[in-house]
C-alpha cells in the first residue's frame, strides 16, 4: 500500500489541457487592456485636439489639432516618477508620454492623421492643401506635396502589387478618391466610383485591399494590387487569386448602411474583420472575408435614456450627457475618425460612448468593463488609440536622468504598460488611460493635468483639476452659459458691465450650487425663475454670504 501511494506521487503532474491554456490566453489579453475609472495623466495642443494615432513598434503616440500642429510624443513607462527623477532635469518627468517634437505642419486644421502599415511613416493632411510625411522613428518631416485638390477628411496608406508604398485621401466635394505615390510624391490615379463625398477609408494589410464609404452608404471593396483599366495600379475588385475576397455584393450587407439611410462616422479595419460606427449611432462588426455583419450595437441616445440607471446616471447627469450629444450632433468636423477599434486579437471590442469607453466581448455580446466611467460624466470621449504593451526604456538614458535601478533595467512590474490615449469634445487636452487610476491608488496632491501650454483666460479661471479660480476679472471674460436641465439647454448671454452679478452666477455654477435645483416660478410665456436651494424663492445667498447691491447698465 505505501510503495503504490509513493509510486503516485512520483509521477509527473498532467500538463494543462487546451482549454486551460486558451482560458489563459484570453485572460492576459483581456488584462493588456487598461480599465481604470480616471486618466491616470493629460497634456495639452494649444487648440482642440482631432487625431491621434500610435506605433507600436516604435513606441511612439502622434497628435494633431484644429491649430495645425502635428507633436511628436515616446511612450515611457506608466509609474510616477521618483523625487530623483524629478531633481536631475530641468522639465518634470511624466508617466506614460514624453513630449519629443512639435511641427507647425499646416495653416488651419489637421485633417487627417494615418500611419502606414510598417508603421515607419505618419503623413497629415490639412485643409491648406498641403499633404506631409514624418519618418516615425527620428520624428522628422521628410516631405510634403502641394494638391490643387479639395482634400478630404479620410485617408489611408496602402500597397501596391510591387510593395510601394501609396496614399489614399478623400476630396471633400465629391466622389473622387487620390492614389499619391510616397516615394516620387506624384498624383499617380484617381478612383470615381463613388458618386458622394467619401467618409471612411481603411486598408487590410492581410487581404491587401481597401474599404471606403461615402455619404450615401455605399461600401466598396476594392483591391489594391491591380486596377479596373489599363494603366490603373488599384481600384479593381477583390478576388480570390489576389486578395482572398471573392463575394457578390448583392448577397452580402455592404448595401444595409444604404438602405437605412446612414453612413460611416468612423471605420476600424481589423485583419479579419471591420467595423464601422454610423451616423445612425449604430456599430456594426462586418466579416471581410463574407461581407456580412457579425454584430450590431445599438449606441443612440434613446438607448440610454431608458437605461440611464443601469450606468449610474440621475435625471440631472442624463440630462447634461444627452445635452452634449444634441450638441455634437449640429456640428461638423468632429474627431470622429476612430470611435471604435478592435484589440489585435479581434476578441474585444472598444467603443467610445457617452458614459465612457465600452470594453465588449463582443462575440457573447458581453459588456466587461467601461474605461473612463468617473471622468465620462465631465467629458465627452471620442476618437481614442491602443497603445498595447510594455514602453521601449532606452536604458542608458534613464540611468544618466537618474532613474532608480529597478525603472532603468525594465524589473518586472505588476502591471505592463499599456495605454489607451483618449481625445474629448471641444478639449484641447488629450487623456491618457493606463493601469493606474490615480484617484483611486492615491487619493492626495494628485496632479493628473500637465501644463504644456500657455493657458488661456478659460483655463486660468477653471483651473487644473477643477479647482477654479475666483474673482470678477476671471468671471467677466465669459460672454455665455448653458444651463442644462432635464427639459433641454437654455443658452443665457452674459454682459461684463455687472462684474458682481458674473462673479456671482459663475461661482455659484461652478460650486454645484444651482445642481438639483427646481424652477419655483413660471409664468407661461413671461418668465422662468430658479436659483433658490428652498425652491420658493425665499431662500439663497450670494458668494460672499448675504446679498450684494444690485448693479444696473443703463442702456
Amino acid at each position: 500500500m505505501t510503495s503504490e501511494k509513493r509510486k503516485a506521487n512520483d509521477e509527473p503532474e498532467a500538463a494543462p489541457s487546451e482549454k486551460s491554456k486558451k482560458h489563459a490566453r484570453k485572460s492576459r489579453r483581456l488584462e493588456e487592456i487598461p480599465t481604470p475609472a480616471h486618466y491616470q495623466i493629460s497634456f495639452m495642443h494649444r487648440q482642440t485636439v482631432t487625431h491621434v494615432i500610435t506605433s507600436t513598434r516604435h513606441g511612439y503616440v502622434v497628435t494633431a489639432c484644429e491649430e495645425g500642429i502635428v507633436k511628436f510624443w515616446k511612450r515611457t513607462s506608466t509609474d510616477p516618477p521618483q523625487d530623483t527623477l524629478k531633481k536631475s532635469t530641468d522639465e518634470p518627468a511624466t508617466p506614460c508620454l514624453e513630449f519629443c517634437k512639435s511641427y507647425t505642419a499646416h495653416i488651419g486644421p489637421v485633417f487627417a492623421l494615418c500611419l502606414d502599415p510598417a508603421e515607419d511613416t505618419v503623413a497629415s493632411i490639412g485643409k491648406d492643401g498641403f499633404i506631409k510625411f514624418y519618418d516615425v522613428s527620428t520624428f522628422d518631416a521628410t516631405a510634403m506635396v502641394k494638391t490643387s485638390q479639395s482634400l478630404g477628411r479620410s485617408a489611408t496608406f496602402l500597397q501596391d502589387a510591387s510593395k510601394d508604398l501609396l496614399l489614399a485621401v478623400c476630396d471633400d466635394s465629391n466622389g473622387s478618391i487620390y492614389i499619391y505615390s510616397v516615394v516620387t510624391l506624384e498624383l499617380v490615379q484617381t478612383l470615381s466610383f463613388h458618386s458622394k463625398p467619401v467618409t471612411a477609408l481603411a486598408y487590410n494589410k492581410k487581404h491587401r485591399c481597401c474599404v471606403s464609404c461615402d455619404e450615401q452608404g455605399i461600401l466598396e471593396v476594392w483591391d489594391c494590387t491591380s486596377g479596373a483599366g489599363q494603366g490603373e495600379i488599384v481600384g479593381a475588385k477583390c478576388s480570390s487569386a489576389n486578395n482572398q475576397l471573392e463575394y457578390d455584393k448583392t448577397k452580402t450587407d455592404l448595401y444595409s448602411l444604404a438602405k437605412k439611410k446612414t453612413h460611416a462616422l468612423s471605420l476600424y479595419m481589423a485583419v479579419n474583420y471591420f467595423v464601422i460606427y454610423g451616423a445612425d449611432h449604430k456599430v456594426r462588426v462586418y466579416d471581410l472575408s463574407s461581407g456580412k455583419v457579425s454584430v450590431r450595437y445599438d449606441e443612440r441616445l434613446a438607448v440610454y435614456k431608458s437605461k440611464s440607471n443601469s450606468f449610474g446616471m440621475d435625471d440631472i447627469s442624463f440630462g447634461k450627457r444627452a445635452a452634449t450629444e444634441r450638441e455634437m450632433g449640429e456640428q461638423t468636423g468632429l474627431p470622429l475618425h476612430q470611435l471604435v477599434q478592435m484589440d489585435p486579437s479581434e476578441r474585444y471590442l472598444l467603443i467610445a460612448t457617452m458614459v465612457g469607453i465600452k470594453v465588449i466581448e463582443w462575440r457573447k455580446n458581453k459588456m466587461l468593463s467601461i474605461v473612463g466611467k468617473a471622468d465620462a460624466s465631465q467629458l465627452r470621449f471620442l476618437s481614442f488609440c491602443m497603445c498595447l504593451g510594455d514602453a521601449k526604456v532606452n536604458q542608458q538614458m534613464q540611468l544618466a536622468r537618474g532613474a532608480s535601478t529597478a525603472v532603468a533595467m525594465g524589473e518586472e512590474k505588476t502591471a505592463n504598460d499599456s495605454l489607451i490615449v483618449v481625445l474629448a469634445y471641444q478639449q484641447r487636452r488629450f487623456f491618457v488611460f493606463s493601469h493606474i487610476d490615480p484617484l483611486k491608488d492615491q487619493a492626495e496632491n494628485v496632479t493628473r493635468d500637465i501644463w504644456n501650454e500657455a493657458p488661456t483666460a478659460q483655463d486660468q479661471l477653471l483651473g487644473s483639476e477643477g479647482k477654479h479660480a475666483r474673482g470678477a476679472a476671471e468671471a467677466s471674460t465669459f460672454s455665455k452659459a448653458i444651463l442644462r436641465t432635464t427639459m433641454g439647454d437654455i443658452r443665457i448671454k452674459l454682459f461684463g458691465g455687472v462684474p458682481k452679478t458674473l462673479e456671482n452666477f459663475c461661482g455659484h455654477a461652478r460650486s454645484g450650487y444651482y445642481d438639483n435645483v427646481i424652477f419655483h416660478r413660471i409664468i407661461k410665456g413671461f418668465m422662468i425663475q430658479t436659483g433658490d436651494p428652498l425652491g420658493d424663492g425665499t431662500g439663497g445667498e450670494s458668494i460672499w454670504g448675504g446679498e450684494f447691491e444690485d448693479e444696473f447698465v443703463r442702456e
